[in-house]
């Protein structure tokens, strides 16, 4: 019998040779040969490394990143649900494959919200919030009403859009799907097209933006900010409620809609032609501006379809946000009758930009690059074109 039984025995956790001496006792155990346990070999994920790694460069963790202790505790979760009774001796007649559905079925989503109950020793998982490492159906869905790809994985560059969007709505830019940005991207879904009401021209003076008798996220945003001041439901609908908070009749304005449209559809051309050639002129001011994902101001840089956000916001023209809503404002123009102002598509929906004319197009090209002019003649883009839009 050890001397030292009932001792507590002081370990220094800096010493090199406890480390090397714990190693060699987990080779053992797993068979000698550096193998890993049934759960490491089927979720690799939960196991780090085969062997203790070495520091390299481009390799350093850094330990104020709330995401690697949020996926480090779902790790962690899914290991102790791993090794619960029962589990693992089934798995091991079964195979890994039933460590997989088993496992996967009890890991909490990294960084999400969720509550967990069993049902005839079933977990399950309901999520409530999606965030980074969140992954499914719903994360796709979201990814679609951002108008990015939708490839079902949560990670930076939706993030980004989230932030994106959370700003341009006014809510809590934290980056994470709860409800209230859920319920704002449902509302948000039909925004791509504008809407045309008796109302919306004296709600625009009343806001004082661009008075063009579309509806669209420049005075939805407007709209919802006068909401939160007055004390309304800050929905971005304009119901009873907000014009009578605006001091706005039907009647004031409904005697002359009939004549209204035959007097200012004559003229709107060449109005229309003056104020593309406009646009053209615009988007060419912030040449040399950085490319920033979700930029959209000349402050903070621009990411394409919020370059031709905001030059078109500059001569009174609202826009929906992501490139793939954008296409579906105005009317197709076809490459051999494009004039300046018109908005050009490539790549799948995946980029756009500003024809100025002679074949030449403004954009914000991608990260690490600045608004600038090319060519739509030019090999990539015309390998890619898409097709263009008239908004005028």
């Amino acid at each position: 019998m050890p001397a030292t039984l009932g001792l507590r025995v002081h370990r220094d956790l800096g010493e090199a040779e406890l480390w090397e001496r714990s190693l060699e006792r987990s080779r053992r155990r797993r068979g000698g040969d550096g193998g890993r346990s049934l759960v490491s070999s089927a979720l690799a994920d939960l196991d780090g490394p085969h062997l203790r790694p070495a520091v390299s460069a481009g390799a350093i963790r850094d330990l104020c990143d709330p995401e690697l202790w949020d996926f480090s505790q779902a790790c962690a979760r899914a290991k102790r649900l791993a090794a619960e009774p029962g589990m693992l001796p089934q798995a091991r007649v079964a195979g890994a494959t039933l460590v997989v559905a088993a496992v996967a079925a009890a890991l909490p989503v990294p960084g999400g919200a969720h509550r967990t109950h069993r049902q005839s020793g079933v977990t399950q998982v309901h999520v409530e919030l999606l965030r980074m490492g969140s992954r499914g159906l719903a994360v796709r869905q979201v990814q679609k009403r951002l108008g990015i790809e939708a490839d079902g994985i949560f990670g930076p560059v939706t993030r980004a859009a989230v932030r994106s969007f959370q700003k341009r709505e006014s809510l809590v830019v934290d980056g994470i799907v709860g409800p209230q940005t859920r319920a704002a991207l449902r509302r948000s879904a039909h925004a791509g097209s504008f809407i045309r009401a008796w109302w919306v021209v004296p709600v625009q003076k009343a806001l004082g933006v661009a008075a063009d008798g579309l509806y669209g996220p420049v005075s939805r945003a407007a709209v919802r900010a006068f909401q939160r001041k007055h004390g309304l439901e800050v929905d971005g609908v304009v119901g009873p409620r907000t014009l009578a908070a605006f001091g706005i009749r039907r009647q004031a304005t409904a005697k002359p809609t009939q004549p209204a449209p035959a007097k200012t559809k004559q003229p709107a051309a060449p109005k229309a032609s003056s104020r593309g050639a406009r646009a053209a002129t615009v988007a060419q001011r912030y040449l040399g501006i950085p490319y920033r994902w979700g930029g959209e101001s000349p402050s903070t840089g621009f990411d394409c379809s919020g370059f031709v956000v905001y030059v078109f916001s500059r001569v009174g023209i609202s826009l929906p946000r992501v490139v793939s809503a954008q296409y579906h404002v105005g009317k197709p123009v076809s490459r051999g009758a494009l004039r300046p102002g018109d908005i050009v598509f490539f790549d799948g929906l995946g980029h756009d930009g500003i024809y100025i004319g002679s074949g030449r197009f403004v954009h914000s090209p991608h990260s690490g690059d600045v608004v600038k002019i090319s060519s739509i003649h030019d090999s990539w883009y015309s390998s890619r074109w898409v097709g263009a839009r008239r908004v005028f």
